[in-house]
């Protein structure tokens, strides 16, 4: 008997909560239409020899926040030169979700060559310049 006098207080108490709202305070926020600023894209070429040679795959991609990892995309562990799009900057990363140990940022066009990061990537993320 109890647990049911537990349960219609509680019953009793949300539907109370419920019926009085919070009020909502405004304030300016500096954006007078109150849009969403659109996502910005970019692209990240990926190639599995040097000098922009062999397989390669686009990446497109959402800038500052998206963490591309590679795991289960059969491009983990197998790049080697990489192609940016003008305006933005790469990094890689050694780990699926992009922390550890990296590249430093690359920039357009790109980076022929990753020295010792070859092979290595398994994530990235792009920047807007």
């Amino acid at each position: 008997m109890a647990l049911k006098t537990v349960l219609v207080v509680l019953v009793g108490l949300a539907s109370t909560a419920v019926g009085h709202a919070l009020p909502v305070q405004e304030r300016d926020t500096g954006n007078s239409d109150h849009q969403l600023l659109p996502r910005v894209q970019t692209s990240i070429t990926a190639y599995v020899d040097s000098y922009w040679r062999g397989s390669s795959r686009l990446f497109l991609i959402d800038t500052q926040n998206q963490c591309v990892g590679l795991d289960g995309t059969g491009w983990s562990n197998i790049i080697s030169s990489v192609q940016v799009a003008p305006g933005f900057r790469c990094r890689l990363w050694d780990s699926n979700s992009c922390n550890g140990d990296s590249t430093a940022d690359i920039y357009p066009p790109g980076a022929q060559e990753l020295g010792s990061f070859n092979d290595k990537a398994t994530s990235f993320k792009c920047y807007q310049n």
